[in-house]
């Protein structure tokens, strides 16, 4: 079957049959619905809820049934007979750019959300463009004294939450909308939910839950409209659940990449100039995408933290008939640096020096321009990047066929908007009250403790409460590593309200100057007699008689120049008789301004490192290259890490960063995966000579590699070669 049909009938259950037997509720199809020709998504509106003339991908929903068993749902789901017609499909993206290819959007230039700067001679499989350049690069690339380029390739992975996507619907007779649902931006998506049911933002409800787990990949509706609607048709709240099978035939992987560089140096390693086209596999819809270019930001990392003047950059995202694509912590940012770290490899090799040489020569340093515009402060690449290198030995004598290698990634921290208010107690307790929901990251956790620091209390006595889109006050939710910088400075001005209320207070009861008193261990005094004459703060809210409430807001949408620089350095061994690649050790060095939360802050640089291993060795969607079908339908075919493939991990804290977040907070979250996986093939690369451009780095794909070596003299010399010292 050819993964883009026109769907000419579709024959259902009769729905009449819910008046005999009370467990067949509802059954629904994209012609049945009251919103039909309504599109969803999260920038572009590009996705139907239910496929109604024609479907795009192997997965595409076209029907939807509610019942009061799972094995009654299955049974009527069994019992839909649809007809197809095969239309002509694409599937690679390069050649659904082709003039000339099957068209998967004859109405794009009408769709909400597509944006207005897109090129006029765009490709209309084209869901996507991001352009940066200065100088000439084609001028520098010319006149270089080396040119190394090469193709890269990163396929589509799963974020591998442990929790699928849930929704849990109930539709009230007033026509109002509760929801709960696994995502990360509840308030925006309930604007989403608002608009592809044509209701207002304030019918729509979105309700606390535990999410399972996100990185990156909770931020979409998934099947939330769909429950809505089946809720809506039943008078009865409707509860979908993925299974594993749907969430990896129709969910929201990483893009796949194919990344072609140019670089130009000088014979003493100055880089001149660099040429990047990126080419990414965005599937049959770009409803997934927040980002204003359709693209997935992180490619911007593509030139890294290095003084390069003369670049071109592009990167691409084509519509093809293969399963959506979506974002995955740092999204876009492991490919780029996968190729731009690997290919500086290549290039030292070329010119015969040291690749942590290369590297030290070409980092940018303070206040110089960032490639993509902005100033660096406070540079600590360098620091970074020699720490690794200690650490992981680079100096060293090796044993034969094992290697070592080095990358270095960069990332800013988050913006947004966020809102919290602090009710102090009378019997001294403090209650946070935010509309951020924790991914399991222990962003609350984060926030109690902040409230704690600024009012002086125990964490334990800070409560924190999360409340739905009818409670709390806009977030702009988790994501884009802001968490700590955005929803903790609402948190801090919200409990720093009501300090600054509590000190008033007690100043007023007590006498005490108001700018002398301060907060500590429960207790408000003083400051220079505050040992003597401090008082239970529970001894001032009794005598005030209700509740103090502080309120907080923070928005920005400036990014701070300081960014959060990582190292990863990695030691493998090769099995030159099988290929297989097995890393033997990891370092991994960061950059840190305050570390509020020690234990989740490193939670959150090894579970980074772990996603760097999977995306490295093994994680791969298997997708057919003739019909577009997702060939690894389980966590079995689909390969994650466990903790038995995690090698000997390293962590080491460069402290004295400066970040905008509460105490100078910097950002963790998206910045220990991004270099893992150009570290290990750096490492293939020095251990056998070989480079293994296209992930994930797996045996036979070694073994290929230096077979084809083996066959040409020249390769088979450079294999032998240990890297230049």
């Amino acid at each position: 079957m050819a993964p883009e049909h026109a769907v000419h009938g579709l024959k259902q259950p009769d729905v009449a049959r819910r008046a005999q037997n009370r467990m067949l509720c509802a059954v629904i199809t994209g012609h049945d619905l009251s919103v039909v020709g309504r599109l969803v998504g999260r920038r572009l509106r590009d996705m139907p809820i239910l496929a109604e003339e024609q479907v795009r991908f192997i997965g595409d929903p076209v029907a939807a049934v509610a019942a009061d068993s799972p094995a009654l749902a299955e049974s009527a789901l069994d019992s839909i007979e649809v007809e197809y017609e095969a239309l002509p499909s694409v599937l690679d993206p390069a050649a659904a750019l082709e003039s000339g290819a099957p068209v998967l959007h004859p109405d794009l230039a009408g769709y909400a959300g597509l944006p207005a700067d897109r090129p006029t001679d765009a490709s209309p499989n084209l869901q996507g463009i991001w352009r940066s350049a200065r100088g000439d690069p084609e001028g520098a690339l010319a006149r270089a004294d080396v040119v190394f380029e090469a193709v890269y390739s990163t396929p589509a992975g799963h974020q591998g939450y442990l929790e699928p996507h849930a929704v849990l619907a109930r539709a009230g007779d007033d026509g109002s909308l509760d929801v709960w649902l696994t995502n990360k931006t509840p308030f925006t998506a309930r604007a989403q939910l608002a608009a592809a049911l044509d209701l207002s933002v304030e019918q729509v409800r979105v309700q606390p839950v535990v999410l399972g787990g996100d990185f990156g990949g909770k931020g979409s509706l998934m099947a939330a409209p769909v429950a809505a609607l089946l809720a809506r048709a039943s008078g009865r709240p409707v509860r979908i659940v993925l299974t594993y099978v749907e969430e990896l035939m129709a969910g929201n992987p990483r893009h796949a990449s194919r990344i072609r560089l140019r670089a130009g140096a000088r014979r003493d390693g100055t880089l001149t100039a660099l040429v990047a086209d990126i080419l990414l596999d965005g599937g049959a819809y770009a409803a997934f995408k927040p980002h204003r270019t359709l693209t997935v930001h992180g490619v911007a990392k593509i030139a890294g933290p290095y003084r390069i003047p003369h670049l071109r950059l592009e990167a691409r995202v084509a519509y093809t008939n293969t399963v959506p694509r979506g974002h995955m912590r740092a999204p876009g940012e492991p490919q780029a640096v996968f190729a731009r770290e690997l290919h500086l490899d290549g290039l030292a090799r070329e010119l015969g020096l040291d690749p942590l040489e290369l590297r030290r020569r070409n980092l940018l340093a303070e206040g110089e321009a960032t490639p993509t515009g902005g100033r660096w402060t406070h540079p600590t690449a360098r620091v970074v990047l020699d720490r690794a290198a200690v650490a992981i030995g680079w100096g060293e004598p090796r044993a034969p066929n094992v290697g070592r290698g080095l990358a270095i990634s960069d990332r800013g921290t988050g913006v947004g908007r966020s809102h919290a208010s602090v009710r102090l107690a009378p019997d001294g307790t403090a209650e946070l009250l935010t509309g951020l929901f924790d991914t399991g990251t222990g962003a609350h956790t984060v926030l109690q403790q902040i409230a704690a620091e600024v009012l002086g209390l125990d964490p334990g006595r800070v409560w924190v409460r999360i409340g739905g889109t009818d409670i709390a006050e806009e977030d702009s939710g988790a994501g884009g590593s802001r968490v700590t910088h955005v929803a903790g400075q609402a948190a801090f001005r919200a409990a720093s309200s009501a300090a600054e209320q509590l000190r008033q207070l007690a100043a007023e009861l007590f006498g005490w100057p108001e700018t002398d008193v301060v907060l500590r261990g429960g207790r408000i005094g003083p400051g220079e007699r505050f040992d003597d004459d401090a008082v239970p703060l529970e001894e001032v809210l009794r005598r005030l008689g209700e509740p103090i409430v502080g309120h907080g807001s923070y928005e920005t949408d400036e990014r701070h120049p300081e960014q959060t620089v990582s190292a990863q350095a990695a030691e493998v061994e090769v099995d030159r008789e099988t290929g297989q690649v097995r890393v033997r050790r990891l370092v991994s060095v960061h950059d840190v301004g305050t570390v509020i939360n020690p234990v989740t802050h490193r939670g959150q640089i090894e579970g980074g490192v772990v996603h760097g291993l999977g995306f490295a060795l093994m994680e791969e969607i298997g997708i057919s290259p003739d019909e577009g079908r997702v060939g690894t339908l389980s966590l079995g075919e689909y390969k994650l890490p466990s903790v038995l493939d995690v090698p000997p991990l390293e962590t080491i804290l460069v402290p004295g960063g400066h970040g905008p977040g509460p105490y100078d907070a910097k950002a963790i979250g998206e910045a220990s995966n991004s270099a893992v996986a150009p570290a290990i093939a750096a490492a293939v690369l020095d251990a056998v000579g070989v480079a293994a451009r296209d992930l994930p780095i797996k045996a036979e794909r070694v073994l290929a590699l230096l077979d084809e070596a083996a066959a040409s003299p020249t390769q088979a010399s450079a294999a032998a070669s240990p890297r230049p010292r």
